[in-house]
């Protein structure tokens, strides 16, 4: 061989060198996109891929092929398939059955997913708790030597759901005229926190079941993961609620066979269904709808949480629904019709058992002839409030215009466009 070839021969072996290592199935530094992989490889460990990701950068799942990596998670230590988000929902049609027996059943569902938002795999515990009355509410304020540490949530300025200062020995509510004080049956829910973040964990520190509570001080059966105050919350904006189960109202998950079961239910396809049961009547329907309702005492105390979590409790999320009627709903008037300016008195009952619906916004308006002027006395806002007893009186005067000048006068239900009454009012 010629001294050319030999030196063609040598820049060949050097670049086959190069090549060689460029090839090597060290795959990409960018974990995330799995690398290109090692080529096929030899269709056993599917080549090395892009590596596994360290719970930084994530990674593929490798395919056989070597175009893969491992299963990391972008910027977290979380698993892919363990429950990292809980959002709850309500359907706006069919949402409310009547089961009989003067009991109503409202449907929902919890669509559940891990931190790369797929969804978790089919048969994932979600675990359900619901308060419907409020015994003691506050928030930790570190200027009143309040805090969360542990198992111990202290707090100097706890209140009644009125607003009157109380303490946990004598935090209460009145139901079935009996004095239903603090108990281990009860929940403690972390509610709000002011400052626009969350602390890191604090999904895992949202539901708390109660152990005991006295003076200033409750203490919880599982401890929690941040102290409050905490570097994000260095002075105050961590609210919760206090409180149980005592007008009736029950939570129950769907499992996989959709058999009920309550406190828990089985995913699928990411999805629990649950079931709120709730005696209906003219005395719950509406909690949890209006603020500060009077019908229990202390006023504002019946109001409805829905916790759900995931079985080991690390993630939870709390949802305020309430107590709905069912649809298709009658509304009348005694009288009709009318000679001259009259009280009219108008009744919303529900589609359901025909219960009587408090707290229902039901607005006036006027088509008249002639040129009577037609008054709506005693509205709120341009509307009237039904009662407890799902009532309304309805104050109309008629002026103006001419004898046989006429109004015709339609009630509609704010909520329920189909809920409506016609009244005449005729000029005498």
């Amino acid at each position: 061989m010629g001294r050319f070839q030999k030196i063609l021969m040598m820049l060949f072996l050097v670049v086959m060198s190069f090549g060689l290592v460029g090839c090597s199935g060290s795959g990409s530094d960018d974990a995330f996109n799995g690398g290109d992989g090692g080529g096929p490889g030899d269709g056993g460990d599917g080549g090395d891929g892009g590596g596994a990701g360290d719970g930084g950068d994530g990674g593929g799942t490798g395919d056989g092929s070597g175009n893969g990596g491992g299963t990391g998670v972008p910027g977290s230590g979380a698993q892919l398939g363990t429950v990292t988000n809980i959002a709850i929902s309500y359907p706006n049609t069919n949402a409310i059955e009547n089961i009989g027996s003067g009991i109503y059943r409202r449907t929902g569902s919890a669509f559940v997913t891990d931190i790369d938002g797929n969804t978790v795999p089919d048969g994932t515990e979600i675990l359900f708790k619901i308060i419907d009355s409020i015994k003691a509410t506050g928030t930790i304020n570190v200027g009143n030597g309040d805090s969360i540490s542990g198992t111990v949530l202290t707090d100097n300025g706890v209140t009644l759901s009125d607003g009157v200062p109380t303490n946990f020995d004598a935090a209460y509510v009145i139901r079935n005229d009996t004095f239903e004080f603090i108990s281990s049956q009860d929940q403690l829910f972390l509610t709000s926190l002011s400052g626009g973040g969350q602390p890191v964990g604090f999904k895992a520190d949202m539901a708390r079941s109660v152990a005991s509570g006295t003076g200033a001080t409750v203490t919880v059966t599982n401890s929690y993961a941040n102290n409050y105050p905490n570097i994000t919350y260095p002075t105050d904006g961590t609210s919760y609620v206090l409180g149980g189960s005592h007008i009736g109202v029950e939570v129950a998950g769907a499992d996989e066979n959709g058999v009920l079961t309550t406190g828990i239910g089985s995913t699928i396809d990411g999805i629990v269904n649950f079931r709120i049961t709730y005696p209906a009547n003219s005395n719950t329907l509406a909690v949890g709808c209006v603020e500060n309702d009077p019908r229990y005492l202390p006023i504002g105390s019946a109001d409805i949480y829905l916790m759900a979590s995931n079985s080991s409790g690390t993630i939870a999320t709390i949802d305020e629904p309430c107590l709905s009627r069912i649809a298709d709903g009658t509304l009348t008037s005694i009288p009709t019709a009318s000679s001259g300016s009259a009280i009219f008195t108008l009744r919303y009952l529900d589609g359901g058992d025909d219960i009587p619906v408090p707290y229902s916004r039901i607005t006036p308006t006027a088509v008249v002839t002639g040129a009577v002027t037609v008054t709506f006395n005693g509205t709120v806002g341009g509307n009237y409030i039904t009662d407890v007893g799902g009532q309304i009186f309805a104050d109309v005067t008629i002026t103006g215009g001419a004898s046989g000048d006429t109004a015709v006068i339609t009630f509609t239900v704010d909520s329920e466009p189909t809920a409506t009454v016609n009244v005449t009012v005729t000029l005498p």
